[in-house]
């Protein structure tokens, strides 16, 4: 009754829609975040939110220095681990942005 929907299919619509670039954005934020979550545990991970991805640098908020400073020590094989899951080379580098307190606080 149901036929599995091929990828490529799915890629094809997206396109079509013009919406394709900010779906694999978003894919690729979201398994950055789950690397970040499976290599240092939810300690760090919790204090790390890629945020953007733009011309295949991956933007990451922080909350301290000492996370960018731990991520950086790893940047390397953390980019080749998301790369060989994206199955293409769509990160280069990450940039770290440091998280801004909220008003009031």
């Amino acid at each position: 009754m149901f036929r599995k929907v091929s990828y490529s299919f799915l890629n094809q619509n997206l396109k079509r829609a013009g919406i394709h670039q900010q779906v694999e954005g978003f894919r690729t934020i979201t398994l950055a975040a789950e690397v970040l979550r499976e290599r240092f545990g939810e300690g760090v991970a919790s204090h790390a939110h890629p945020r953007s991805i733009k011309n295949r640098t991956l933007a990451i908020e922080i909350a301290h220095p000492a996370v960018a400073e731990e991520i950086q020590r790893c940047e390397e094989a953390l980019i080749s681990e998301m790369n060989n899951r994206l199955g293409r080379p769509e990160i280069l580098r990450f940039v770290f942005v440091t998280k801004q307190p909220r008003e009031g606080y």
